[in-house]
């Protein structure tokens, strides 16, 4: 028990600067639409987002607090007490990154966040009747609606 304590006490401790600006180059590069390299985003999800740049990507997909927590795997009164320097773990920081890139990938396919966001709310054939949205909590259920808006994307009906 004192494990987890110590590490929620470490994880609130200020953002060092090195971690801030590559956390606000992150937000800046995602919320922008610029190309990230894979190795970039590796290093970030090592070095762990900060709340911050998860409130960013909330705001950004229109996906609640409730529902993040969700699929960051954590609670919803746990993500409330978080600071915005918060860092989240190196699980958490890639979950955020994956759908950041997702709802990227859909606003362009769609040319327009709003439609994608109500496509993630429809119920799909390609996907059993079942919600886009249904599959945010896994990283394969993320790469499976990669490769349906891929399909769409090439003009494949899906």
């Amino acid at each position: 028990m004192e494990t987890t304590t110590h590490q929620v006490k470490k994880k609130n401790k200020p953002l060092p600067h090195s971690r801030k600006v590559e956390n606000a180059k992150f937000s800046s590069n995602v919320l922008s639409k610029k190309k990230l390299g894979e190795e970039y985003l590796i290093s970030l999800i090592r070095r762990g987002l900060s709340k911050k740049v998860m409130d960013e990507v909330i705001k950004l997909t229109g996906i609640t607090q409730q529902e993040m927590a969700g699929y960051i795997r954590t609670s919803d009164r746990t993500l409330r007490r978080y600071t915005p320097s918060t860092i989240l773990s190196a699980e958490q920081s890639e979950r955020i990154i994956e759908l950041a890139l997702l709802y990227y990938k859909g606003g362009d396919v769609f040319e327009n966040m709003d439609a994608f966001k109500q496509w993630m709310d429809t119920p799909l054939l390609a996907l059993g009747n079942k919600k886009p949205k249904g599959y945010l909590d896994t990283s394969i259920g993320i790469e499976k609606l990669h490769h349906i808006l891929g399909r769409i994307e090439h003009g494949i009906y899906s």
